[in-house]
């Protein structure tokens, strides 16, 4: 491979990795901005709505050059922030002109009322102008949980370091920029002509392929899409830019045009096309390299895809260096090495198609920590379907500009191929090992498995003639090095989950759950417990543990009992003689779906023991949770966890009087030598969040733990851990871990000796 160029780039861009990974870059923070109304001025720099799932419109501006409007002590934005402006029906547009309102009213009778708010706003902050905004400010956060999405890094790449949530106008000074102005008004009317045309889903999807608005892309389309393998589709890329722009090339030259001219205008379309759709990361590469190849066709040189592709990331890394830990950075680069690279090497149309999922099969797991098996099929039909969809969508959207009616004519192509696409994937997703639940592999893995691939292909450069079975043997040894994961030892995860509880125990193969809800986070089940479970290889879930029915603690569980998540038993308290009108909204909830499921639900009380192998945990607490109607929290289900010398205390809940019947109980027992006389336990889950009336003296003298674990959430309005537990722990010589200080922790184990790992340390 005599590519130097693409060596020393490569190296560079890698060089540039490695020191991130190393060096973790600081962030720009207005944490102790957060939650606090300001007023703020900046330019308008993009803008895009967006239609949440209960389905709220919100109209988001991007702003840039943004400082306090007061003159207070608000720093100055680098890059800048994200105005958020959302509406509720019926309401008038402020500070707008009577005259605007009653022509927006006339051209849009048939819009709902948030949709000729937002559309008055957005038509009175012409991109390029100044405006004052005023509204809440919010921080973005970064992952704290492994497989949760960092939208601290997203929104760093796009230029955006805060947001400001339900914000107001109140000042528009200044002229728009007539070109950025004029492609935002085209694309809006685009947009239009594709809402007139289609159906709202496919609608959606369309707006996303061709003119980069993913706002109206409902979440179970993009998670049937995920999950499918297919999400890639949804993005403007490499693929999408080397449609349009490399169509517009040949069909130039097929009609006469000479090279120059022909070169000129399929780049200065890309170009325009960039600027409507705000291309970012592999959107930019891909329009790098398109470059590049004009350049090559118009100065006589041979292109060279490796080339090309390294040039675009030492770009990219060189002016934003953040780029690199992106997925969308990842995937895109991978999938061009892996065609540049691997599949000049393999003929068997097996391994043909596998090159591209083999390059960026780390990328995969490591974002989502599992793989979709079928889509090695369904890419297949999908992607070569790409540019019909692509220039049917075209010819739809040109149709309804200059014949309006022709709409729904020019749909009927667009609404077959998507349906085919939807039905692939419903049809898919029925199959056995749709989805395979591997985990993230550890950085040793990938190095291992990037160093087979590179062998496989100087073994195929230095000897033309090997086999198909020999290179065959090199991807399959990569990929199960890769997807190797041992199972053995135990793993205690406590996840940040905000105000709440949320446990993960992984025992030699076995996978235990305890809790998974928050106060403070909505949607933890969605977006913190399931990418977590998912990172960790925990696709099935042994069982599942509900200590007591606060919300804090079970509505993540919900979402994973109503999402089908593969669990084995539920296990809660045994209710004594509480009836089922006495018991709480949240456990018949469950119940019900554990029954729906067919899932078998176990009564616990105390003196019962769960034995998974070399794993033992003795249900301390309680006898009976109807004798704590009247405080849920003192009928916590109380653990504790063995695993040969490792021990732990898991708490719920529990407060001092629950300590106290538990201790009784626990004395007794040790007596009795049916629990083991611990003097000393590892690792103490405190009870119910650090509240003062947990954790107290006695019960931290009768098991004095090494460890203590704090699971909160930041600014929580209960004020735990209140300083007198706190005080207690320091007092007792407890090492003390905090979920908003560590994300999630980690305990890992052979039974003998034990390490700890703080997610963001």
């Amino acid at each position: 491979m005599r590519r130097p160029l693409f060596v020393f780039l490569l190296a560079f861009t890698g060089s540039v990795l490695l020191f991130l990974l190393l060096f973790p870059p600081g962030y720009p923070s207005y944490e102790s901005f957060d939650g606090e109304v300001k007023v703020l001025s900046g330019r308008v720099a993009s803008k895009e709505y967006k239609r949440k799932e209960d389905g709220t419109l919100s109209l988001r501006v991007t702003l840039k050059q943004v400082q306090s409007a007061r003159g207070d002590s608000f720093p100055s934005v680098p890059d800048g922030a994200l105005a958020i402006f959302t509406s509720k029906a019926g309401k008038s547009p402020q500070r707008l002109s009577t005259e605007k309102q009653e022509t927006e009213k006339q051209a849009a009778d048939e819009k709902t009322a948030d949709e000729q708010y937002l559309e008055a706003l957005d038509d009175s902050m012409p991109i390029g102008c100044r405006v004052c905004l005023s509204g809440k400010i919010r921080n973005f956060s970064p992952g704290t949980n492994p497989g949760e999405f960092d939208s601290r890094l997203y929104y760093r790449t796009l230029g955006i370091n805060l947001r400001l949530d339900n914000a107001a106008l109140r000042l528009v000074s200044g002229r728009a920029s007539p070109l950025q102005n004029t492609l935002y008004l085209l694309k809006r009317r685009l947009s239009g002509v594709l809402d007139r045309s289609l159906p709202e889903e496919d609608a959606g999807i369309m707006k996303a392929m061709l003119l980069g608005e993913k706002g109206f892309l409902s979440e179970e389309l993009k998670s049937l899409y995920r999950e499918s393998g297919i999400l890639h589709v949804l993005a403007i890329s490499g693929l999408h830019i080397s449609l349009f722009g490399m169509g517009l090339y040949r069909l130039l030259r097929r009609a006469r045009l000479s090279l120059l001219p022909s070169a000129a205008l399929s780049a200065g379309f890309i170009l325009l096309y960039s600027c409507m759709v705000n291309l970012s990361g592999s959107g930019v590469r891909a329009v790098i390299m398109f470059f590049l190849f004009l350049g090559a066709k118009v100065l006589y040189r041979t292109y060279d895809l490796l080339t090309a592709a390294a040039i675009a990331g030492a770009i990219l890394a060189a002016s934003d260096p953040l780029l690199l830990l992106t997925s969308g950075f990842q995937f895109s680069f991978g999938a061009v090495l892996g065609i540049g690279i691997i599949l000049p090497q393999v003929k068997s149309p097996v391994l043909r198609a596998a090159a591209v999922p083999a390059a960026t099969l780390p990328v995969c797991l490591f974002t989502y920590g599992s793989f979709p098996l079928w889509s090695l099929l369904l890419n297949l039909a999908v992607v070569p379907l790409m540019s019909a969809v692509m220039t049917s969508g075209a010819v739809l959207v040109l149709a309804g500009v200059l014949i309006p009616a022709s709409g729904t004519i020019f749909s009927l192509p667009v609404r077959l191929l998507l349906y085919f696409y939807r039905t692939a994937c419903v049809l898919t997703s029925k199959l056995p090992g749709h989805r395979l639940v591997i985990g993230q592999p550890v950085h040793w893995q990938t190095a291992l498995y990037i160093i087979l691939l590179l062998a496989m292909v100087f073994a195929s450069e230095k000897n033309p003639g090997l086999p198909e079975w020999k290179k065959a043997s090199f991807i399959l040894a990569a990929v199960f090095l890769l997807c190797f994961r041992p199972h053995q030892g135990l793993t205690l995860s406590f996840m940040d989950v905000g105000q709440g509880d949320g446990i993960l125990i992984q025992a030699d193969g076995t996978n235990i759950l305890i809790d998974g809800g928050s106060s403070s986070r909505s949607d933890v089940g969605k977006y913190v417990i399931e990418p977590l479970l998912k990172a960790k290889g925990a696709g099935r879930i042994d069982a599942a543990i509900l200590t007591h029915e606060d919300a804090d603690h079970c509505n993540g569980l919900i979402y994973l009992l109503e999402s089908g998540t593969d669990i084995r038993e539920l296990i809660v308290a045994y209710q004594g003689n509480a009836s089922e009108e006495e018991w709480g909204e949240n456990m018949l909830t469950i119940l019900a779906l554990a029954e729906e499921r067919s899932i078998p639900v176990t009564f616990l009380r105390r003196g019962e023991t769960l034995q998974k192998g070399k794993l033992t945990m003795y249900c301390l607490h309680p006898e009976s949770s109807d004798a704590y109607a009247g405080d849920i929290n003192q009928g916590s289900l109380t653990f504790l966890l063995t695993y040969e010398n490792f021990t732990a205390l898991l708490t719920g809940d529990l407060e001092e009087d629950g300590e106290r019947q538990c201790l009784s109980y626990c004395r007794q027992r040790k007596k009795e030598g049916s629990l083991p006389d611990i003097s000393s336990v590892t690792v103490l889950k405190c009870g119910h969040h650090g509240s003062r009336f947990a954790s107290s003296s006695s019960w931290l003298a009768e098991w004095s733990p090494k460890t203590a674990v704090l699971s909160v959430g930041k600014n929580n309005r209960y004020g735990h851990p209140a300083p007198e537990t706190t005080e207690r722990l320091e007092k007792q010589g407890c090492l003390i871990f905090d979920t908003r200080k560590s994300g999630e922790i980690e305990f890992i184990t052979n039974g003998r000796k034990t390490r700890v790992k703080e997610f963001l340390r």
